[in-house]
């Protein structure tokens, strides 16, 4: 029983780092969108084409790394309850 606990818990914490990429690339997204957002400032010609992909972006790597994590969560939640 200890030894299955453990390789649950390890899992669990690969998901964490999983999760922070994911959350590191969305964080670039948004410096990137910032410094789309301030050259808008000076040309809005560019502030209409920039702000669309910058939001694209976000809910594209969003969406795609949750439901990576949620599926490996599902494959990773069946081989812990069979060998338990």
């Amino acid at each position: 029983y200890i030894r299955v606990h453990t390789h649950a818990i390890i899992p669990a914490h690969l998901y964490n780092c999983f999760y922070t990429r994911a959350f590191i690339q969305l964080h670039l997204y948004t410096r990137n969108y910032t410094t789309a957002f301030i050259h808008a400032q000076l040309y809005n010609r560019i502030y209409t084409h920039a702000f669309i992909p910058s939001q694209l972006y976000t809910r594209v790597i969003h969406s795609f790394s949750y439901a990576h994590v949620y599926t490996l969560a599902s494959i990773y939640t069946q081989l812990y309850t069979l060998s338990y």
